[in-house]
């Protein structure tokens, strides 16, 4: 069916508007036509003159390539050479300050923090916390529900 209305739509009309132009051209249609081909095939080799100047040529994407990959190494050496230094400049400032402040300053600030009253006695892992939390939580469930049943029964009382 979409052919059927492609001829009709699209074929039919343009072969009819063809066909009226050259008999209303008459004698002068060979000219006509010589002048719309010439027309053509001028547009058409400025097209391949523009589409070879803006093409790149055979040699500029692979420099392209290059140039990218050289300066992907040498960003990868600057940031190793970076880190290298800042690490050595952090010894060095390490080793030049007094003994006392080698360590973390933040030892001579640090409150000690209480120990515990017991020691534990068992390792304690994810699951069991859940277990003994599922536990509490359905406890109470049962609880508020036992209170909420006496003081319903006192009320009917």
């Amino acid at each position: 069916m979409g052919w059927i209305t492609n001829l009709l739509i699209i074929t039919l009309p343009g072969t009819a508007y063809a066909t009226f132009i050259s008999f209303r051209l008459g004698n002068q249609l060979p000219i006509a036509c010589r002048n719309f081909g010439r027309q053509i095939g001028m547009g058409y080799n400025y097209f391949k003159v523009i589409l070879k100047l803006l093409a790149p040529q055979n040699e500029k994407p692979a420099e392209i390539v290059d140039i990218m990959r050289k300066t992907e190494q040498q960003s990868i050496a600057l940031t190793r050479e970076i880190t290298e230094s800042i690490l050595r400049a952090k010894q060095d400032l390490k080793n030049s300050l007094p003994p006392e402040l080698q360590n973390n300053p933040m030892n001579l600030i640090r409150i000690q923090q209480d120990k515990p009253l017991q020691n534990p006695t068992e390792n304690v892992t994810g699951a069991k916390l859940l277990d003994v939390t599922f536990k509490e939580r359905k406890r109470i469930i049962e609880r508020k529900k036992e209170l909420k049943q006496k003081s319903s029964f006192q009320n009917i009382v």
